[in-house]
């Protein structure tokens, strides 16, 4: 969606756009008579209600007016005579209506010209309709009498139906926007749900501009559908145009919605975030999208509530990972920034994986945690600075086991992810790995991915045991076990992004040193 959507008033009214123009009621004469077409023609013709004119259509046979009743499924009115090809065609039609195509909408006049042929009180109480009327007493003035009272109740009607389809479109756009757990995914989500919900009547087209925006220090964050985090515009409030500035401010002096004509301004707030969203569009918003509306606000504010709880948690999680990564660096202090610079590497290799933002995320906050297990690795062999015996080999490659026991089992995602990365960052792609000689893609894909971050990493840093390697000795040595320790895919994107992992080497150094 761009960021702004232009309404042109460059033409005449006489030439306006029809896209915005209130659809014709539409009304059915059924009728042999070619007499009473013309007239119902002559006394309703230029007739409007409700700022929407008349459009009548004409059958003059039951079996003719089936076929318009089955294109037009919108017909506001129906006026129909008893006796036409057959002394019951219309009481038949009206059984098909009502029956058949469970048109309940639809007010139905029977008008006759022969009473006796279907005394009122017998049609009344054994058909479905709304009027019934002797084509005598039906003077123009009585027939646009009887035509408003008609239109008025289908009216009410429609409206009933479109409070019905609106709550539901409240309802599941609540459990779509529930659902997001992120803010950029919450105001797309409200974005697209505000869209649909405005768009009740399918006849006209509603082309309604709509931005997004959180205040922020005297500034508005403008959010745009699909924003990728970090890419973020301001605007002071005096830059924006007077009617939506206007708006804007009154939103927030009164802390909720506010609508004037075609515009309207949704405030919407939790405990953490303010979101407000401006739109506008060429028709005035009823009553009922009003009220609509107000309704998924108070949702969208308990969404924010939810939002900023998830965050909440997610935050704390994250310290808790951090710091438990704080503790295999001063139980190992020879790995420095190790668990930070993982942390980074696997989030950007997921991310080119093609994983999404929530998947990255997820890597980057879990991957700290992958040789936790570390801790309960006797110092001996842990920081001893040769080469280990095969009985310290052992002792070590039990960290990933012991990882994976502290962290399994909480139902809590962030260390769930943590448990499978630690386990199995030391598998291979040919199944030769440990600890439980997983083989391709039975090894998890975080772990696959963890498995080429933590060997780079320490590959191209200090070690008790070691120099940092030249970098295209590195590259090299990946390169060579693509598709035996290595998932090839991973390897490829790896190697086409080099310079990003490498920068991001450079950025997190350990302490004391610089990167080579």
């Amino acid at each position: 969606m761009s960021d702004e959507l232009l309404f042109s008033d460059e033409q005449p009214a006489a030439t306006a756009d029809k896209r915005f123009e209130k659809p014709p009621w539409l009304v059915l004469v059924v009728d042999d008579e070619e007499s009473v077409h013309r007239v119902t023609q002559l006394a309703l013709g230029s007739m409007t209600y409700d700022e929407r004119a008349l459009e009548l259509l004409h059958a003059y046979s039951a079996d003719e007016a089936r076929g318009i009743l089955n294109e037009h499924r919108d017909i506001a009115v129906l006026l129909l005579d008893v006796v036409m090809e057959s002394d019951r065609a219309g009481l038949d039609l009206v059984h098909y209506i009502r029956q058949e195509l469970k048109n309940q909408d639809v007010r139905i006049v029977l008008r006759t010209g022969q009473p006796g042929q279907a005394p009122e009180q017998e049609v009344i109480a054994t058909y479905d309709i709304n009027d019934y009327r002797d084509k005598t007493e039906l003077s123009a003035q009585k027939l646009y009498t009887l035509m408003i009272a008609c239109l008025r109740a289908y009216r009410d009607i429609e409206t009933l139906h479109k409070s019905r389809l609106g709550l539901e479109k409240v309802i599941r756009a609540t459990r779509g926007i529930y659902e997001k757990h992120a803010l950029t995914q919450f105001v797309d989500a409200t974005l697209e749900q505000l869209a649909a919900l405005l768009n009740l009547d399918q006849t006209v087209i509603y082309l309604y501009q709509v931005k997004a925006f959180c205040p922020v220090d005297g500034e508005f964050e403008v959010i745009l559908p699909g924003q990728p985090a970090g890419e973020t515009k301001f605007v002071r409030l005096e830059e924006l145009e007077p009617a939506v500035r206007r708006l804007l401010e009154a939103s927030i002096q009164a802390q909720q919605n506010q609508f004037e004509d075609q515009r309207a301004a949704i405030f919407c707030a939790g405990q953490q975030h303010v979101v407000m969203f401006y739109l506008e569009g060429p028709v005035a918003l009823s009553t009922l999208d009003q009220h609509l509306i107000n309704m998924l606000t108070e949702n969208l504010n308990i969404a924010l509530d939810n939002i900023d709880l998830s965050e909440l948690l997610r935050s704390t999680q994250q310290e808790l990972v951090y710091r438990m990564g704080d503790m295999v660096e001063n139980h190992s202090p020879e790995t420095g920034s190790h668990v930070k610079r993982v942390a980074l590497y696997c989030e950007q290799l997921a991310r080119l994986a093609g994983l999404g933002e929530e998947a990255a995320q997820m890597i980057k906050d879990a991957s700290p945690l992958h040789d936790l297990g570390k801790i309960g690795v006797a110092d001996a062999v842990l920081k001893k600075p040769g080469q280990l015996t095969h009985d310290e080999w052992q002792q070590m490659k039990k960290h990933a086991t012991f990882g994976h026991r502290m962290l399994a089992g909480s139902g809590l995602p962030l260390l769930d992810a943590g448990a499978d990365i630690a386990r199995h960052h030391h598998e291979r792609w040919d199944g030769k790995g440990y600890p439980d000689g997983l083989q391709g893609d039975e090894i998890p894909v975080w772990a696959r991915i963890a498995t080429i971050a933590d060997v780079f990493d320490a590959l191209s840093t200090r070690r008790c045991y070691k120099e940092p390697w030249p970098m295209e000795k590195v590259v090299k040595y990946i390169e060579e076990r693509s598709g035996s320790v290595f998932d090839p895919d991973l390897v490829q994107l790896f190697t086409r992004n080099l310079d990003a992992f490498i920068a991001i080497r450079e950025r997190h150094p350990d302490p004391g040193t610089s990167a080579s």
